[in-house]
């Protein structure tokens, strides 16, 4: 809590990550896939620095910053950087093969999620609903997917 706020070169980018969150790891692998050069500043969840918080208010992570500008939100993040570094956009620029893409994402997002509450800790459930829950979101997913790669 009492750390000092890193400072930030000017032009530099910085992603507010933790080290073993999936949201966090969406950000840290999208930033890496584009190739840019992204200090990454770990986040301790337990015991947020003050300063965190005039970052995220929430105080959650990830969080992605340049040039004094904040943006949150795993879901978020990706489509600032992709505006911000077109040279090396992700997702595709149609918005009817966007949104198409971002309807598997939302599908996709859940089923990591219960697999972390579930298979690691969260509510208690036994393996056969487990496997069942996860199987089914992994379902989905894949008939969402129309094409043999995703987004080309």
């Amino acid at each position: 809590p009492g750390d000092p706020e890193p400072p930030l070169a000017p032009g530099k980018a910085r992603l507010y990550s933790m080290r073993f969150c999936p949201w966090a790891e969406r950000a840290v692998l999208y930033a890496a896939a584009k190739g840019i050069d992204v200090e990454v500043v770990n986040i301790d969840l337990i015991q947020k620095p003050e300063w965190y918080f005039k970052k995220n208010p929430q105080g959650k992570v990830p969080t992605f910053e340049k040039d004094g500008k904040v943006v949150i939100e795993s879901g978020v993040i990706p489509e600032y950087l992709d505006a911000i570094y077109p040279d090396s956009a992700i997702l595709p620029t149609d918005p009817y093969l966007r949104a198409k893409q971002r309807i598997i994402l939302e599908h996709a997002t859940p089923v990591s999620f219960d697999w972390n509450k579930e298979f690691k800790g969260g509510v208690p459930r036994t393996f056969g609903q487990q496997s069942s829950h996860f199987e089914d979101g992994l379902d989905l997913s894949e008939k969402l997917l129309t094409d043999k790669y995703f987004g080309g």
